[in-house]
């Protein structure tokens, strides 16, 4: 018992090692009601998803796989938060939403078909979905390692319409002129979640971004984390090229989900990494540790990336006290003590030549 408990410290789980989809069945869906169906009408599929403790991204990696069931199975998709929690229940944003929305989800997208949340449903029949990743669905996902996942991705998810223009404008203030390199990095409290990505430490960061200039001469570095700590080193370190949003961000042990510092601070957390995510997947060069952020951005992009290189530090342990200390004792040992390096610096696999 020791010694594997060793060998996992030393070379924990690796986050690229995809589990394979397994084979998927209609009993991962339920009735939730049923009218007297029209046999020429499709049925439809609520899409929920409860939320609490997950970023956006989360939420929309599960929905992307919830979309390739629907696709599936010939069903039409409706995603409702309405009625389960989330970190985007911003009542202060709906009191003055001039769309009167009150569905989480299009406070950020676009609905996924010609149906909504508030349509009809009389009639019809309609299945829910699960809450989490559908049966058949490892709950390690990599959307970006699956081309099907891909291509419902760049279909199915469109920026919100009040959210266009903007958007537009500043990726254009971004992007225009220079050659781009993304840069994300999870940090805060991914650090001491059980079986979540292991953070990279910062001089896994700087050497994955100089590799990255070295090799393809980037002029300019987008950074974007929720970690304060991890944009204010990449800005000092790279100040005549780096540049960030202006986005509300915490120093652990702070979680921006539990204070209220701004009105439609709620909502405004969702834009903010809506932005960012979309942004990552216009640069022309991506550098990342793994998050459910730079597999959309990934996704979205769909192989265009000149330069993608991802730091795979492993799955933090299982149990909770023991990962609450996991990222902590690797960071303090050198590497060959199991302490991190920059071995786990790596080119994103290739999905084309797998």
């Amino acid at each position: 018992m020791l010694v594997r408990q060793l060998r996992r410290f030393v070379s924990p789980p690796k986050c690229l090692e995809l589990d394979s989809l397994s084979d998927i069945h209609e009993c991962g869906l339920f009735i939730k009601s049923t009218g007297n169906r029209n046999p020429d009408d499709n049925i439809i599929y609520i899409i929920r998803q409860n939320g609490t403790g997950r970023g956006l991204f989360s939420i929309v990696s599960s929905t992307l796989c919830h979309l390739h069931l629907a696709e599936r199975f010939g069903l039409i998709p409706v995603v409702d938060l309405r009625f389960v929690k989330t970190e985007y229940d911003d009542e202060q944003f709906m009191e003055i939403d001039r769309l009167k929305r009150q569905n989480p989800w299009d406070f950020f997208f676009e609905p996924v078909s010609s149906l909504s949340c508030e349509s009809t449903f009389e009639d019809r029949t309609v299945l829910a979905s699960s809450k989490g990743f559908p049966e058949g669905y490892p709950r390690k996902m990599l959307v970006s390692h699956v081309q099907e996942l891909r291509d419902i991705a760049v279909k199915y998810i469109k920026i919100a319409p009040d959210l266009v223009e903007e958007l537009e404008k500043t990726k254009q203030e971004i992007l225009s002129g220079y050659h781009v390199l993304g840069v994300h990095f999870r940090g805060q409290e991914q650090k001491t979640m059980p079986f979540h990505p292991l953070s990279p430490t910062l001089a896994q960061m700087f050497s994955a971004i100089d590799l990255a200039i070295s090799k393809y001469g980037f002029d300019r570095i987008f950074v974007a984390s929720e970690d304060l700590d991890y944009v204010d080193a990449v800005l000092s370190r790279y100040r005549d090229k780096a540049i960030t949003l202006p986005h509300f961000r915490t120093r652990s042990p702070v979680n921006a989900y539990r204070i209220m510092p701004r009105d439609k601070h709620k909502y405004l957390l969702g834009k903010e990494i809506l932005f960012d995510a979309f942004i990552l997947s216009a640069c022309d060069g991506l550098v990342s540790s793994t998050s459910n952020v730079t597999e959309f951005a990934r996704a979205y992009n769909n192989g265009k990336y000149k330069l993608d290189l991802v730091i795979d530090n492993g799955l933090n342990a299982a149990n909770p006290k023991v990962a609450r200390h996991f990222w902590s004792v690797k960071n303090f040992l050198p590497a060959k003590l199991g302490g991190f390096s920059d071995q786990a610096i790596q080119h994103f696999p290739d999905i084309n030549s797998q």
